[in-house]
């Protein structure tokens, strides 16, 4: 996992969607931006690196990290991953559902692994080091991938599932996956309470 540390300052950790115009570009310097790739970037599949510095030149005031990404705010640890093992997770194991992804954040947790199985849908490189053992259980577990929304706690982890801007797209209406967009969580990093705040 790439391992970052922060400035004394807020953070705003944002999934790199492809339709880049739609995302911020300049961001408050009270408030700068993380920017981590999902499946929809043009990286290689496993282990995701940060955009390329020609992409990253862009916009002003960012952080480009790679997926997954565990790092400290303020002492707080937290672990950013997109989620693309959530569908071996629903693949897996019957108590897992699309419209329920926190269960599969919580496996994950159990399993201490990001993606512990092999050989699904879950793009994986066979490296020296595994990238997706969670060495330390994090204080704010996010994850995104199938667009759903879920703010709660487990365990003592405050886990977020955030939502995305896009309506349901013609594969989730295929597989009867309605998802929950436009929904912003906000997590106190002093307290772990959460507050989701619609927009749609």
């Amino acid at each position: 996992m790439q391992k970052l540390r922060s400035a004394s300052t807020s953070l705003w950790v944002a999934n790199t969607r492809s339709r880049e115009p739609s995302c911020p570009r300049k961001s408050s310097t009270r408030c700068p931006m993380a920017r981590s790739p999902s499946s929809w970037v043009r990286t290689r599949p496993s282990y995701l690196p940060a955009l390329d510095p020609e992409v990253q030149q862009d916009y002003s005031n960012a952080l480009f990290v790679g997926n997954p990404c565990d790092f400290s705010l303020h002492g707080v640890r937290i672990l950013s991953y997109h989620g693309k093992s959530i569908d071996d997770f629903v693949a897996g194991l019957r108590s897992v559902t699309y419209s329920a992804p926190e269960l599969a954040m919580r496996s994950m947790l159990e399993r201490r692994h990001l993606a512990p199985s092999w050989g699904g849908k879950t793009p994986l490189s066979p490296e020296p080091e595994d990238r997706m053992v969670i060495s330390t259980v994090p204080d704010i577990f996010v994850t995104g991938h199938v667009h759903g929304h879920y703010a709660g706690n487990y365990k003592g982890t405050t886990m977020v599932h955030s939502s995305t801007w896009q309506d349901q797209t013609d594969y989730q209406r295929m597989l009867g996956f309605q998802p929950k967009p436009c929904i912003l969580t906000i997590v106190n990093l002093h307290t772990h309470a959460t507050a989701s705040i619609p927009f749609a």
